[in-house]
């Protein structure tokens, strides 16, 4: 179980892994997830406006959709926000792929990649954390194993 604190006064979250099979109940979280937690809990406070060009900020229920999907996946995006209301995650592979995942408010998911070869395909669909693993194991292929 994850307990996840309220953030403080910088915008930045604690979260403790409770697991009843251990001692002391704590577990160490990667940084690089903990980083996109906190990156995350900024764009939450940004306001009307925040890009300069009238960009709407983000709900709450966006940022904890974002929230539990970063915490489900296997490995870690680069998470940015986007002036079209969604929250974007991106990875980049060794040999000029790409892969993104915009995330809105209502569920749906943008998905586009770029393979090696200069290949792109995209869609919208409505996935889950699971989902979203598997397309980036597909992404990294054998090196993610």
């Amino acid at each position: 179980m994850a307990i996840i604190s309220s953030p403080d006064l910088y915008g930045n979250f604690s979260i403790d892994f409770t697991d009843s099979f251990s001692d002391s109940g704590n577990y160490e979280i990667n940084q690089p997830l903990m980083d996109n937690l906190n990156k995350l809990s900024r764009f939450g406070k940004y306001e009307k406006d925040w890009n300069g060009y009238g960009a709407e900020p983000f709900s709450a229920s966006l940022i904890m959709s974002v929230k539990k999907l970063l915490m489900s996946m296997n490995v870690q995006p680069q998470i940015f926000p986007a002036a079209d209301h969604s929250i974007q995650l991106e990875y980049d592979g060794e040999e000029g792929e790409y892969l993104e995942f915009q995330v809105f408010e209502n569920g749906t998911v943008h998905y586009y990649s770029i393979d090696k070869n200069g290949n792109e395909k995209e869609k919208e669909m409505i996935c889950s954390a699971e989902e979203m693993n598997h397309l980036i194991e597909d992404f990294y292929g054998s090196s993610f194993r």
